[in-house]
């Protein structure tokens, strides 16, 4: 009998993506391999990411969106999503302690 595969079906949001400044020196704080990359890199590096993010929780206009342990809370206005903040699950925190560590 011939193995199965399964194949998700990853669906790319195709909707307009707004990166705030303030996203922006978030990701700079709390991710330490974006250091030294220019703003308008970062910004490419965040679209991308909330593209391809799932949607986890949606709080009052607010939708949470995770991408590989990180979360970015975005609002919604009609077609176009705003990214406000940026944030770290408990996972990728201690991932990132963990690497400061050794």
């Amino acid at each position: 009998m011939p193995r199965m595969r399964v194949i998700q079906n990853k669906q790319q949001l195709q909707e307009t993506v707004i990166v705030k400044k303030h996203v922006i020196d978030r990701v700079l704080e709390r991710r330490h391999e974006m250091k030294g990359k220019d703003p308008f890199q970062i910004k490419k590096i965040v679209i991308n990411e909330i593209q391809n993010s799932k949607l986890i929780a949606i709080v009052g206009k607010e939708e949470h969106r995770s991408y590989h342990g990180r979360i970015y809370v975005c609002k919604r206005e009609g077609n176009t999503l705003i990214a406000v903040t940026y944030l770290l699950s408990k996972d990728e925190r201690k991932r990132q302690e963990y690497r400061k560590a050794n």
